[in-house]
Order: C-alpha cells, then sequence, then structure tokens
C-alpha cells in the first residue's frame, strides 16, 4: 500500500489519516474516529468543578485517592478535563500531563507517579522524546470500567497523541483493574511496569505504551502492517493464533477476546467504543466463523487458544 511506503518520510498529517483509515483494530480507530452515536465532548474543568470530581474519585478510589486526586489538582488543574451530563454534572474527570511539566514534588506522596518517574530513570526515552502521564481518568458511574463519559476521556487523549507527534515516545498510565482490561491494553501495545502500588484500598498497576520508531504514525503503521499479516499474533503477542481464528478478521478477533473476559454484551460494546448494535453483528459473523452456537462456545474456544488476557 501507497500510504505505508511513504508513512516512513514525514510525519504529515494526510500520511496519519490515511493510516487511521487503513487501522481496523476499534479501539484505535474509534477513539481518534468516534462513531456518530459515541460523541461525548469533553471540556477543561473549571474551578467550582472540584467536588464533583473529588466525588468521584472517592467513590472509586477512596478517601486516599480522592486525597492524591486533590493535590495533583491544586498542582495542575488546567490538565484536568471533565464530560458533562445533560444538566451539566460532571459525569467523568481525567488528568493527562506532559511529563516535562509534572510537579515532580508530587511524587513524595504518590507513589504511582514516583512508579512513573522510576521507569524514565531506568529507561530514558529516546534523545528528543516526549512522554504523556495519564494518572487517572474516572466515570462517575462506572469507575475505570468502560463507558460513554470514559470513552470521551480516551478520544480526548488519542487528541492529544496527535497533538504531540512526531516527538512523544511513550505514553504512562495506571489501572486499577489491569487483569480485566490485560487483553485491550495490550493490544494497544501497553505493558506492565514494575509491581502494583497500593493507595489506601486500591491497588493500581502502572503501564507504559512505547510508540517505538516514528511515534505515534509509526505505531499506527505497526498496527496496520500487523492486522494485515496472516496468521495473527494473540494479544500477549506470546504465541500464533490457531488456524480457526484466520477465519476472523482483526476487529472480530478483539471482540473475541474481550468476550472470552465474560462481559456482557453490553459491557462489550463499551470497552470497545463501538454501538451494541455493531457488537451484536461481530458476534454473530464469529460463531459462523467458529461453528458454535452460543457466546460461551466461542469463549471458551478463546480461552483455550490464549486469546484471553
Amino acid at each position: 500500500m501507497a500510504v505505508l511506503r511513504t508513512a516512513d518520510r514525514a510525519p504529515t498529517w494526510e500520511a496519519t489519516a490515511d493510516l487511521l483509515y487503513l487501522v481496523q483494530n476499534p479501539l484505535i480507530r474509534n477513539s481518534y474516529l468516534p462513531p456518530g452515536d459515541h460523541q461525548h465532548p469533553v471540556e477543561a474543568a473549571a474551578r467550582d468543578d472540584l467536588p464533583a470530581v473529588l466525588g468521584i474519585a472517592a467513590r472509586h478510589d477512596g478517601p486516599a485517592g480522592a486525597t492524591l486526586v486533590e493535590a495533583w489538582w491544586r498542582a495542575h488543574r488546567a490538565d484536568f478535563v471533565v464530560c458533562r451530563g445533560p444538566d451539566g454534572e460532571v459525569t467523568a474527570f481525567s488528568v493527562v500531563v506532559a511529563l516535562d511539566e509534572v510537579d515532580s514534588g508530587l511524587a513524595a506522596t504518590d507513589p504511582v507517579l514516583a512508579a512513573f518517574l522510576d521507569d524514565v530513570r531506568r529507561r530514558p526515552s529516546p534523545a528528543g522524546g516526549s512522554a504523556l502521564l495519564h494518572r487517572r481518568a474516572l466515570g462517575l458511574r462506572r469507575g475505570e470500567d468502560p463507558s460513554p463519559e470514559l470513552g470521551a476521556m480516551v478520544v480526548d487523549l488519542k487528541r492529544r497523541y496527535l497533538e504531540m507527534r512526531p516527538e512523544l515516545a511513550r505514553v504512562y498510565a495506571a489501572l486499577a483493574g489491569w487483569r480485566q482490561q490485560a487483553a485491550v491494553m495490550r493490544s494497544l501495545g501497553f505493558g506492565r511496569t514494575g509491581g502494583q502500588v497500593r493507595i489506601g484500598e486500591v491497588d493500581l498497576q502502572p503501564c507504559v505504551l512505547d510508540f517505538g520508531p516514528r511515534s505515534v504514525d509509526g505505531w499506527l503503521q505497526r498496527h496496520v502492517v500487523a492486522e494485515a499479516a496472516e496468521p495473527r499474533l494473540a494479544p500477549d503477542a506470546r504465541a500464533v493464533a490457531p488456524p480457526v481464528f484466520t477465519r476472523l478478521s482483526a476487529r472480530e478477533r478483539e471482540v473475541l477476546s474481550v468476550l472470552a473476559e465474560g462481559v456482557t454484551n453490553n459491557e462489550l460494546a463499551d470497552r470497545l467504543f463501538i454501538s451494541e448494535r455493531t457488537a451484536n453483528r461481530h458476534l454473530s459473523n464469529i460463531f459462523t466463523k467458529l461453528g458454535v452456537r452460543n457466546r460461551t462456545a466461542a469463549a471458551r474456544i478463546a480461552i483455550e487458544a490464549g486469546l484471553s488476557g
């Protein structure tokens, strides 16, 4: 494909747009180009949003987590964004800070930031490369579990990716539900860095995405090439998927890996930022191609083949 031959020359917006058009992974494609029924704009947090933000943090991360969010607010309020409900209420928040702008003094009380900075010391970014710290994103209803509100935060983060290309080399994040979301995070290129960090009663797993050569454009290009290759590697990249999975498209394999976690159709749709109708269509195609009649049988095949993280 011409775009893959020319993408190495310069990180032009035209080349990036072409790569986004070609990539099939719904977690990537829909984060940059959300479908019409997943438009949830975000905005910069206002000063009087703090009580709502802290309420969400306390609800899902406990008092200790809320205390740290307040410390980040004092140091980086301009880096908080929120999603609002129909009455203007805050339904989700996120804080993303460029590494070279972060208040390193926060590391004295925030072990997650300390873990990020330790990884940077052990593995410095490539010369001239920058990094983003995605400290936390939580929705009012479901915390860090996928939801339309949290999906808006993901879209906003991906826009930051584009703004910082071609210098962006790395993104740090932390999840309480790494085990549940490992398959999805690994499919995006995230891996764990260090052990879990306990804040109050919540264990957070620091993780990192290294974009590799050519920043975001190179990362997108590698996804396009990997999706076109057959047979495809399993999401954890440890083994080649059995021949039965060569019948599935890249998107169907992504759906199947999430299905194997035991989620409902609605949860699956939220996780992949697609409509439930689209999720049902993918599942119907998967059942037909695998020769099974229900989600339990399909999930069993995925788990036995190692597609589930």
